[in-house]
């Protein structure tokens, strides 16, 4: 659980957002439904964000960006164990992605895992 509103903050301010160079309709679909979801996470409607990243998942699986922000509202709900799950996805997908990167070394921190924390932010 997030043990303050200010470390809540700053792992919430790490949304991303990636909308370019995709091509077809499942994709643009796909990044419709991720910018809505960036803008209701941002107004604060935690439950229609994820309905939207679902849905962006679920027409491209490779959409970068939506299972991070999945991880985040996650840990905004306290289940640190999915948020770790979900970066996981991300990075699978994306093993590059700064956001998804450190987000999860931080979660590694406060798990104890400071092993795992060090080898997400040496590759950054």
């Amino acid at each position: 659980m997030v043990s303050s509103r200010p470390a809540r903050a700053a792992l919430s301010a790490i949304v991303v957002l990636t909308l370019g160079g995709l091509t077809g309709c499942a994709h643009r679909q796909s990044e419709r439904a991720m910018a809505a979801g960036v803008a209701a996470h941002q107004a604060g409607d935690g439950d229609r964000a994820k309905a939207l990243y679902e849905e962006a998942l679920d027409r491209d699986a490779r959409i970068a960006g939506a299972a991070n922000n999945l991880a985040l509202l996650a840990l905004e709900a306290g289940n640190e164990r999915d948020a770790i799950a979900l970066l996981a996805r991300e990075l699978g997908t994306h093993p590059t992605l700064p956001a998804a990167r450190f987000n999860r070394a931080l979660l590694f921190v406060r798990a104890g895992r400071h092993a795992d924390a060090a080898a997400d932010l040496e590759a950054l």
